[in-house]
């Protein structure tokens, strides 16, 4: 799993230390459920700073975050962050967190046949603290895709998301 906490709001939590350099060479090749193969290279220099600047993070990110923490890699307006995390939420290396309008990046490896997800994905968001963790459901994938078929639909996408407490606030509730 990978733990997130929500920008500003949550800085005490994740730290206000934010890569002076987003560019970052080691980003393995990610491989979208289309088919496209995007590496180091592939992507557009926005993209590449957004998707940079979700993996620097253990903060879920607002798009007005990331414009905050990306100005200086050149990127100056909201649309710019928009269309970037677009492409990178179409290719799944980065989830919307629908509740929070934040994103996160992807913590599943991408670029192989292993990948834990394919259509559904779902996360625990504490209510106290604002972590948020990644978690593989592929038991809660088939369920979901042999309901959506009985009843003839196709899902593009499947998000679960789960508000509760942490183990680690849960543990100091009691």
């Amino acid at each position: 799993y990978m733990g997130h906490a929500v920008g500003a709001q949550y800085r005490r939590r994740c730290g206000d230390d934010i890569p002076a350099e987003l560019a970052d060479p080691g980003i393995k090749c990610v491989e979208n459920a289309k088919g496209y193969v995007m590496g180091h290279h592939a992507l557009t220099k926005n993209q590449q700073l957004v998707l940079n600047c979700l993996k620097a993070n253990e903060c879920a990110l607002t798009a007005y975050d990331i414009l905050d923490m990306v100005r200086e890699g050149g990127i100056r307006a909201p649309v710019q962050v928009y269309r970037a995390l677009e492409f990178l939420v179409t290719t799944r290396v980065v989830h919307r967190i629908e509740s929070m309008n934040a994103y996160v990046a992807c913590a599943h490896e991408h670029g192989n046949e292993d990948t834990p997800h394919n259509n559904a994905v779902a996360f625990t968001i504490c209510d106290d603290c604002g972590v948020v963790s990644e978690i593989s459901v592929p038991a809660a994938e088939r369920t979901i895709d042999e309901l959506a078929e009985k009843s003839g639909f196709i899902p593009d996408r499947t998000v679960v998301e789960l508000h509760g407490h942490c183990a680690n606030c849960s543990g100091s509730m009691g």
